[in-house]
């Protein structure tokens, strides 16, 4: 087994990032597509999983680190 690793602020902020871009990454590259658009279940998940990055964003992003 390994030892968890000490986790520093800047760990905190490139998770953060990370989420950032992949949300946006979601929206421009998924949510705009024409099979999503006009797909209302397809879509409906894409934007579900959109918001549990988006939560996960506010978690990461409310750590006092």
């Amino acid at each position: 087994m390994s030892k968890k690793k000490k986790l520093y602020p800047m760990d905190y902020h490139e998770a953060l990032d990370r989420t950032y871009i992949i949300t946006s990454m979601v929206d421009d590259f998924l949510l705009n597509l024409p099979a999503v658009r006009q797909n209302k279940p397809i879509r409906k998940k894409i934007i579900k999983a959109q918001n549990h990055l988006l939560e996960v964003y506010q978690m990461i992003g409310n750590m006092d680190s």
